[in-house]
């Protein structure tokens, strides 16, 4: 999806939770709380996830847990099996979600955006690279080689009288 010279990268998805009363503060129960989240790596559609607990204290407004996702498909993830046992896992531990998503994009190129040409590859680069560095190599045994005659000739004028 592209808007006004910008590519659609994905919707960010971010989650702030509120433990329970009798959650707050129990290093079990937030341990138990971010393991819910490691398998949601796992959902083919998400591109990166990151969570932690708070450590701005009163900033933070109440707030114990933060979950950030950038998905390609947000419904996909929304309903994958991975996801909703991780809801359930979750909904245990929390009295208050709030949740917002907004649409990542990125900038397209000028080159992109008017005409798409095919790109070189890595291999292409290091290849003229190699050939680069093997040009420079010969042209300084020319060099060399002139320099050493010219030693040569040197001697010889010295040596006759």
């Amino acid at each position: 999806q592209k808007r006004m010279g910008k590519k659609l990268v994905g919707t960010q998805h971010v989650v702030l939770f509120r433990f329970k009363p009798q959650y707050k503060g129990k290093p079990d129960a937030l341990k138990a709380f971010l393991n819910a989240f490691k398998p949601l790596k796992r959902i083919p559609t998400v591109q990166s996830i990151t969570y932690g607990a708070t450590v701005s204290g009163e900033r933070s407004q109440g707030w114990d847990v933060c979950l950030t996702t950038l998905l390609g498909d947000y419904p996909t993830y929304r309903d994958h099996p991975i996801h909703q046992e991780a809801v359930k896992t979750l909904k245990i531990y929390s009295e208050d979600v709030l949740a917002m998503d907004y649409n990542v994009f990125k900038k397209i190129k000028d080159k992109e955006h008017k005409t798409h040409k095919p790109h070189k590859n890595h291999h292409d680069a290091a290849a003229k690279e190699a050939a680069k560095a093997a040009k420079k190599k010969a042209a300084k045994k020319v060099t060399k080689k002139k320099t050493t005659k010219k030693k040569k000739t040197t001697k010889k004028k010295k040596t006759t009288k």
